[in-house]
């Protein structure tokens, strides 16, 4: 039973990591196509393991296998207007609703995106009951197979990016739509805030993950 639940965790990251791998190739194009310049590649997170310059673009990896984010030109992005800018940030849900989109359809796609928003609070808030239980319901909806697996995991992943916390899409858009400024470059009290419980928001997931292989 414990092999068995921490193979189903593994294929759960395994599918969490090509969605990022997607969204920050979406999120590129996108930059290409407004004509900004990327100037670093962060590969997970934490303290840097490897550093490498490719041409114009810095490529660093890190310690914690969580997460991809590209650092871009702040002076050619702040020439952009206010919907090219949050297009940035709006690309990765609309990507993953796509993809999912393809896989389940796009009626089950809305109704697992819309429903994903809930979940993931009551999961976050209740990592040992409804974390555990809407982990569970991945693998009884998808059966285990891996396509269907990853288009629930994408419209997951959508409404998680919508999400207004932890320095996810959805509070770098409500930033730019407050401040209009670059989000990761001029910090305030309640990016600190959401900031905060982002990262409380993790943690609990990563309980729930536990808890689930330890059932």
């Amino acid at each position: 039973m414990l092999t068995d639940n921490l193979i189903m965790i593994v294929k759960v990251y395994l599918g969490l990591i090509l969605l990022m791998i997607v969204a920050t190739g979406a999120q590129w194009v996108t930059f290409r196509l407004l004509r900004v310049r990327v100037e670093e590649l962060q590969i997970f997170y934490g303290r840097k393991l490897f550093t490498r310059n490719c041409g114009n673009l810095k490529i660093v990896l890190g310690c914690i296998p969580t997460g991809f984010s590209l650092t871009h030109d702040q002076e050619r992005f702040k020439t952009l207007t206010l919907a090219a800018r949050l297009s940035v940030f709006l690309v990765i849900p609309v990507v993953s609703l796509l993809g999912a989109a393809t896989v389940l359809g796009i009626g089950p796609s809305l109704q697992q995106f819309l429903a994903g928003f809930q979940e993931l609070l009551k999961g976050g808030v209740h990592p040992k009951t409804e974390g555990v239980r809407l982990i569970g319901c991945l693998f009884s909806y998808s059966d285990g197979a891996p396509v269907p697996l990853i288009g629930l995991l994408a419209t997951k992943w959508a409404a998680l990016s919508l999400l207004p916390i932890g320095f996810l899409p959805g509070q770098k858009c409500i930033h730019w739509l407050i401040y209009q400024n670059d989000a990761w470059k001029e910090v305030h009290a309640p990016d600190l805030l959401l900031g905060a419980l982002g990262m409380l928001f993790f943690f609990s997931w990563i309980l729930s993950c536990a808890f689930f292989v330890f059932r």
